[in-house]
């Protein structure tokens, strides 16, 4: 008991501390002035903008930067780009609009010797919102710092890029020759997506596409699980470093999967060329057809495999390797 009393008083002591450190560095920072250590509330302001109609100022790229708040990308009613952002005393917006291109930044600044609060009035909140008119066709550029981003129901974009280094990127109803949704700590997904180049990825996250359609995808997730499913790509490759991969009713004419640890399954894959490979974990896949349709090749180092027999005159491909992990491979019509 003196122990646990003894930690505590420790533990007390030490926070006390701390507090004071923070205390008499804000109050230096200040001056060494009480009168200048003040608590500051900041409302945020509602600021609009709509620029001049695409039929006579055609843009040719949207670009967005923010480091806090999130940023949405939505359809505009009319034939202009419009514009909702929020600033404050501590966040300043800069809007350009130059030789047909956009660009709308943020600036965070923070009052030495204050504490500073940022306030929205009840059922508001700050979030950036573009309007894009059908019209445009052109580059959209997203960069975003603490928070998510989000497009929904863009159609004939050049290219998309949305990019969070820390919050949830999420696209749908998109169509454009190429979408990037990035981010290093947080959620990708992607909904009914139409990409000739399509590419999601989360350093520390899960990524999920889902109805999708694309010549040539990547999903990947270093530290998280990825889902693909209800999609159709020419081809594409699926990565997991330390995660699940779960396929379902996929269509590719070449597809290559792997995952260094976690497993990978799929269920109703109809894949002309396929290669799966997991160093530590089962592979189990469901195809849709005949195994007589296909050439099957599959071994583990460590594990058993439950394949049909290989049929070497096939133009089909299915090739699955494990070095730790019981490999399974069915077929949909040898099961009738």
């Amino acid at each position: 008991m003196r122990n646990v009393k003894k930690t505590l008083l420790i533990v007390s002591v030490a926070l006390i501390a701390g507090g004071a450190v923070l205390a008499g560095g804000a109050w230096a920072a200040a001056g060494f002035d009480f009168a200048k250590l003040s608590t500051h509330v900041n409302k945020f302001d509602r600021q609009t903008k709509t620029l001049e109609a695409e039929s006579t100022a055609p843009h040719k790229a949207i670009r967005v930067e923010s480091e806090f708040g999130d940023v949405k990308l939505v359809p505009a009613d009319g034939d202009a780009i419009e514009l909702v952002y929020w600033t404050n005393a501590n966040r300043t917006a800069d809007v350009k609009d130059e030789n047909g291109v956009l660009t709308l930044s943020f600036k965070e600044t923070e009052s030495i010797g204050s504490i500073e609060i940022n306030l929205m009035d009840k059922g508001q909140d700050d979030t950036t919102v573009v309007r894009v008119p059908k019209s445009f066709t052109g580059d959209i550029s997203v960069s975003n710092d603490f928070a998510s981003t989000t497009a929904t129901d863009l159609e004939g974009i050049s290219s998309c890029t949305l990019v969070s280094s820390s919050g949830e990127v999420w696209a749908s109803d998109v169509s454009a020759k190429t979408l990037d949704a990035t981010s290093n700590d947080g959620v990708v997904m992607l909904n009914n997506v139409a990409a000739d180049t399509l590419r999601a990825q989360s350093d520390n996250g899960e990524v999920g596409v889902i109805g999708c359609s694309s010549k040539d995808a990547s999903v990947t997730s270093e530290n998280g699980k990825v889902t693909v499913k209800e999609s159709t790509f020419d081809q594409a490759s699926v990565r997991a470093d330390n995660g699940t991969i779960a396929l379902a009713h996929l269509a590719c004419a070449k597809l290559v999967v792997a995952a260094d640890n976690g497993t990978i399954t799929g269920r109703e894959l109809d894949v002309a060329d396929g290669e799966y490979t997991s160093d530590n974990g089962m592979i189990t896949l469901g195809y849709v057809g005949s195994s007589s349709a296909y050439v099957i090749d599959a071994s583990s180092a460590n594990g058993a495999v439950t394949a049909p027999a290989s049929n070497l005159g096939a133009t089909r491909i299915v090739r699955a390797l494990s070095d730790n992990g019981i490999i399974t491979i069915e077929f949909e019509e040898d099961a009738q």
